[in-house]
């Protein structure tokens, strides 16, 4: 009998649509020779599963998908696969019995060979953090089969410049961090020169968290195994009076900015619009920037309207009833294809439309004290811009002026919640958050204001 080869996955999941993308399985290779063998091995591939043919065993041809990292990714595979078939086949054709764990280690060595071959991993730290970047950007690191975002990939890029900062700011060759020396004195040196930078600490805190995923990372890829010093690696506390200012628009402000007077189809009659899209749903604006029509349906059960969608950050799917009409007034007259704002348009532009609306909405001109950013200081400190202070010498800003895209979701949950009339758990089931602690820290009312909602209960 003639040896045969051929690829398999095991799964009962089904898919109808591209969608489906995360749903990665794993590939199994089959060798089998009549009643001699009949080995099935799993190789270290994965797919996503709506891009497999299970009938020719094979990845689908003449795949169509605009994200072009996942067409090479795609064909690389599709050659590694063809490749590792004639291997096996060969070694196969010298045994009449052949060992599987033979075939096993085959494909180990195989897949060893592909990254000797390939870029290799930087063993430094800096290279190895420019390696992740560059690998997010083109699609080869990711997580959990899924392509970091964009936003992801900004951040990251951040850090990566304050981290050269802070490696290069360490004139002793044995105080700069190595895989090897992480330490719990790394945490403290790596904290007190964000503070010496004078870093928000809600900043420093995302530093904290991305340090720890670059060195589990490396970890992963076994460039160390030193993770006990991760447990030293916490968050820094955060007072209120540490950070910028995170306002909420009430309800009432968010009615007067969706009737307020905008040219139809200008650039500000698109922010808001936008914006208003997240103050109505309570997503991010990676989430609400990019809504689209197959994200609106009716319900199955009851058949109210709803927005149905899987959040780009977490990828947590979420269905959020309309609870507003505005929204589906706003989606309608755009044939529930609203038009995309970049963030930095859209943070600039809804500043300046709020200031206009703050003349007949004066609550949004309140002054209320905040911090500045490290971008702030530095151009106070060169003279660019002069920033107004109250008695205490505290920086104050009007409300307006401290809204961001951000805050539209923020709004949607506070307001929510104030109304007494959802459960924390039906709020969290909208907004994607997966702990009620994480989600309590979010939202923005003072203990007065949630006083008071308990009494008029």
């Amino acid at each position: 009998m003639a040896i045969k080869i051929c690829y398999k996955i095991r799964t009962k999941k089904k898919v109808k649509s591209v969608k489906s993308c995360r749903n990665e399985v794993t590939i199994y290779v089959r060798v089998t020779n009549g009643r001699k063998y009949d080995y099935t091995v799993a190789t270290d591939y994965l797919v996503p599963l709506c891009y497999w043919d299970s009938k020719l065993g094979a990845i689908k041809d003449g795949v169509v998908c605009e994200d072009e990292a996942m067409v090479k990714f795609l064909s690389a595979t599709a050659k590694d696969l063809a490749e590792l078939k004639v291997k096996v086949w060969e070694d196969a054709k010298k045994y009449i019995e052949y060992p599987k764990d033979r075939l096993q280690s085959l494909i180990n060595s195989d897949k060893l060979d592909a990254i000797k071959e390939g870029t290799k991993i930087p063993k430094d730290m800096l290279g190895y953090l420019d390696y992740v970047i560059k690998g997010m950007s083109d699609g080869s690191v990711r997580n959990k089969g899924e392509k970091y975002n964009s936003n992801t990939i900004k951040a990251w890029s951040s850090f990566r410049k304050m981290f050269a900062e802070f490696y290069n700011a360490l004139s002793e060759t044995d105080k700069k961090p190595t895989w090897a020396n992480l330490s719990e004195r790394t945490y403290i040196e790596f904290v007190s020169y964000l503070e010496e930078c004078e870093y928000m600490p809600s900043t420093i805190n995302k530093y904290i968290i991305t340090f720890k995923a670059l060195i589990n990372m490396a970890a992963e890829n076994e460039l160390h195994s030193n993770l006990a010093p991760l447990k030293k690696f916490h968050k820094i506390k955060v007072k209120d009076e540490e950070q910028a200012a995170r306002i909420y628009l009430t309800d009432e402000e968010i009615d007067a900015l969706y009737k307020m007077q905008l040219e139809e189809g200008s650039l500000r009659c698109y922010v808001r619009d936008i914006f208003l899209c997240g103050a109505y749903t309570g997503q991010r604006i990676s989430d609400y920037n990019n809504l689209t029509a197959d994200n609106f349906r009716k319900s199955e059960s009851k058949g109210y309207d709803v927005v149905s969608l899987t959040q780009k950050k977490t990828a947590n799917k979420v269905v959020v009833p309309v609870l507003n009409s505005n929204l589906l007034s706003i989606v309608e007259k755009y044939k529930y294809n609203p038009p995309r704002v970049h963030d930095v348009i859209l943070n600039r532009e809804i500043k300046s439309i709020l200031k206009e609306l703050s003349k007949t909405v004066p609550s949004l001109a309140v002054k209320i004290p905040t911090v500045l950013t490290l971008k702030e200081k530095d151009a106070e400190q060169k003279g660019t811009v002069t920033f107004e202070r109250d008695s205490n010498c505290q920086v104050v800003k009007a409300r307006y002026d401290l809204v961001s895209s951000h805050t539209a979701r923020r709004s949607c949950v506070t307001n929510l919640y104030l109304s007494n009339k959802y459960s924390v758990a039906e709020i969290m089931s909208i907004s994607g958050h997966k702990t009620e602690k994480a989600f309590r820290e979010y939202i923005r009312c003072s203990a007065d204001t949630i006083a008071e909602g308990i009494i008029e209960k």
